[in-house]
Order: structure tokens, then C-alpha cells, then sequence
């Protein structure tokens, strides 16, 4: 049914906004908007499958527009943002 293709790809482009597994090792929120980054949002992922095992993650943007990171997963990680 091409309703079942529709929404697995929209999984797949949802997930990649999250992460993404590139040469040998995982990118962390490369399509993340950057309205995301105001102070005060918080976003992340929890136990998302990897090729390279589960992954979570929360970023939480502090009052100075930093993002800080918490996570738990494979070590062969990079962020994108």
C-alpha cells in the first residue's frame, strides 16, 4: 500500500533530523531547526536504534543560547548543529 511507504518514509526523514549513522560513527542533530535553539527548549531522543546500538539524547538550550548536551550511546558520535 503506498499509505505503509508514506509513512515509513516520513519515520525515516523524523529520525534523521535526530541522527544519522555516517563514516563509521553517528551525527547528532544535523536537521535540527534552528528555532530549536532558543533559551529554555529542550529536545532530544530516548533508546533510538542505531546500526551501532540505541542512542539518547537530550539537549537543553541554556539562558545564553548554548546547547548542552546529556547522552548515552555508542562513543564514535559528532555533533551537527
Amino acid at each position: 500500500m503506498p499509505h505503509n511507504w508514506t509513512s515509513g518514509e516520513m519515520l525515516a526523514l523524523l529520525r534523521t533530523i535526530f541522527v544519522v549513522e555516517q563514516d563509521g560513527g553517528l551525527v547528532l542533530g544535523a536537521g535540527v531547526p534552528e528555532v530549536w535553539f532558543t533559551p529554555g527548549s529542550q529536545f532530544g531522543v530516548n533508546r533510538l536504534p542505531t546500526e551501532f546500538g540505541p542512542v539518547s539524547y537530550t539537549v537543553t538550550v541554556d539562558a545564553n543560547a548554548r546547547a548542552v548536551l546529556s547522552y548515552e550511546g555508542p562513543q564514535n558520535y559528532r555533533v551537527s548543529w
